[in-house]
């Protein structure tokens, strides 16, 4: 029966393990706050210094809004950047520019939280959320032999550390189970 769990536990855990260590892609995306979008690009590259990136925004709400913003934070509450427009009346669309540096990457090529929020001048406030992801600029050139860059580097350890955190939990959440009264079958 143990060597059943163990089996199983091995399983998950190399399956964990390979979609820990799969590279997110940057995603395109949009998050619709009752009809106010905000949208990015999936090719957002993390620079050496600082770079620009650029968020649209339309009000499709059908009523003139106080506030149409965005906020995007990291796992640890950080924020990155965000921004607003007041006043946008409805159909009306702009973009937003925003300066990010790299050292503000605290959590590699992501996934960050975008937080979109708007306001009517009724007092209604909404607001959803979705991840984001940003990418590595590719290097030029690939030699074989050629060290990994510093940011695979650090992108691989948070990955690692949060494979870690994942196995602690699921052993946390096995030894739970195992300990409750009736002892499961196969404990």
């Amino acid at each position: 029966m143990k060597l059943i769990f163990k089996r199983f536990y091995a399983v998950i855990l190399s399956s964990s393990f390979m979609l820990a260590i799969s590279a997110p892609a940057s995603n395109a995306g949009s998050l619709d706050v009752f009809g106010g979008v905000i949208s990015w690009s999936d090719k957002m590259y993390i620079g050496k210094g600082c770079s620009q990136y650029e968020f649209n925004y339309v009000n499709g709400t059908g009523v003139k809004l106080l506030t149409l913003g965005f906020s995007i934070v990291d796992p640890y509450g950080q924020k990155l950047v965000d921004d607003s427009q007041i006043g946008i009346e409805p159909g009306i669309s702009g973009t937003w520019t925003r300066q990010i540096c790299n050292h503000q990457f605290t959590n590699g090529t992501g996934p960050y939280r975008i937080k979109g929020e708007i306001k009517t001048f009724g007092g209604t406030q909404r607001q959803a959320e979705s991840e984001i992801f940003f990418l590595n600029i590719p290097s030029a050139t690939t030699a074989p032999s050629s060290p990994t860059s510093v940011g695979t580097e650090i992108d691989i350890a948070s990955q690692l550390v949060k494979l870690n955190a994942k196995i602690i939990a699921l052993e946390t959440k096995i030894k739970k189970i195992c300990s409750s009264k009736p002892r499961p079958r196969y404990c």
